[in-house]
């Protein structure tokens, strides 16, 4: 008897650590001038801060140039093979949680691609937690149940990750994340 099992729709997260200590010391400060001195807006937050849409100069456009775009492009070519594409940032913005502060779940819609950076992560801040690209798996008798002994990629509803300080997560922009 002749037996396979074929991965159909994969969906990556790429994570990629930034090593200029320059430079996320220099966006951590820049967060922290926004919070400062601007109003922010609440979207998906609930408390905390976000900023307004940022302007892609400074410290932003080297963030983008000397860490995001290399990272960018390592994951379409580890995940996609892809040797490069043009990286088109639609908006970015900076969100600083607190304690109690939040995020909803949401996704990015016009976009392909979305990223998280981490410029701070306390001891017992939140998780980056990812939901099954299929909303109907959380109705499933059988995804919901207690009966796995393991979780796999397979099996889950979400999935949990710890996020890690001067990481950014890179993923496709309908993962619906918190």
């Amino acid at each position: 008897m002749s037996q396979s099992n074929i991965a159909l729709f994969s969906v990556k997260l790429g994570c990629y650590e930034n090593n200029n200590a320059a430079l996320h010391e220099g966006l951590f400060n820049f967060c922290q001038f926004l919070e400062r001195n601007n109003k922010g807006r609440e979207l998906s937050n609930r408390g905390g801060f976000q900023s307004n849409d940022l302007e892609i100069v400074d410290v932003v456009q080297d963030f983008v140039q000397f860490f995001l775009k290399p990272s960018f492009d390592r994951y379409l070519m580890d995940d996609f093979l892809f040797s490069e594409a043009r990286l088109e940032i639609q908006n970015m913005w900076a969100n600083i949680n607190y304690k109690y502060s939040y995020n909803t779940p949401h996704i990015h819609p016009g976009s392909d691609f979305a990223f998280v950076y981490y410029v701070k992560v306390p001891e017992n801040s939140g998780e980056l937690i990812f939901h099954h690209p299929s909303q109907s798996i959380s109705y499933s008798k059988f995804f919901t149940s207690d009966k796995q002994t393991k979780y796999t990629s397979a099996n889950s509803v979400e999935h949990v990750v710890q996020p890690i300080e001067g990481h950014v997560y890179v993923l496709l922009s309908y993962l619906m994340h918190i």
